[in-house]
């Protein structure tokens, strides 16, 4: 006897609170360009026809005059940041948390507004906070360029959560689902 494959719909039936994960892979790969980067920069410029004292020099500080000085220290806090993000990236790739729902809200990572490091690390800040209160609607928008996005529907605007795009779609109905299950039950819950 043949047993038939039925597909059922996706309904969340575990408990809270649920977190959701950067998927390892992908944490691999960035803390992998950040150290490329970190050795393109250290070693990409350095003439090594120069006597050894020298090529030291431009790898690490330089002595030269006081701008050589200033920039190699600048310079050197740059190659650290791009060497200890790429190690904390690929140390923790299966622990770099996204998105989180508990009883009392929705916990997500936006993007911060603001300079180019700022964006690089936002995965080193808390989580965002939106109690289900606020949440009128969640969706999720199919685009060809940015493939399946969170939309965020509060009181006063519409907020993609471009963040939470490295998500599997299976978990973004799942996320979608559970919010929808709470906001119907907070509605139930003012009714009575």
């Amino acid at each position: 006897m043949k047993k038939k494959n039925i597909k059922l719909p996706l309904i969340y039936s575990g408990g809270l609170p649920r977190s959701y994960f950067l998927p390892p892979w992908r944490s691999i790969i960035i803390g992998t360009i950040f150290i490329c980067m970190g050795i393109a920069v250290t070693f990409g410029m350095v003439n090594y026809n120069l006597p050894f004292w020298s090529v030291l020099q431009r790898i690490l500080i330089s002595f030269e005059d006081l701008g050589s000085f200033l920039m190699s220290i600048l310079m050197l806090f740059f190659k650290l940041l791009f060497f200890i993000g790429g190690y904390f990236y690929i140390r923790f790739a299966k622990g770099i948390e996204r998105a989180r729902l508990d009883d009392k809200g929705f916990y997500f990572r936006a993007i911060p507004a603001g300079s180019r490091l700022d964006k690089i690390s936002l995965d080193v800040g808390k989580l965002t906070f939106m109690p289900y209160k606020e949440i009128e609607d969640v969706t999720v928008k199919k685009s060809f360029f940015s493939g399946h996005q969170l939309v965020l529907k509060t009181k006063g605007e519409n907020q993609t959560l471009t963040a939470l795009g490295v998500l599997g779609e299976s978990e973004k109905r799942e996320i979608v689902d559970i919010i929808h299950e709470r906001i119907q039950s907070g509605k139930e819950h003012l009714r009575i």
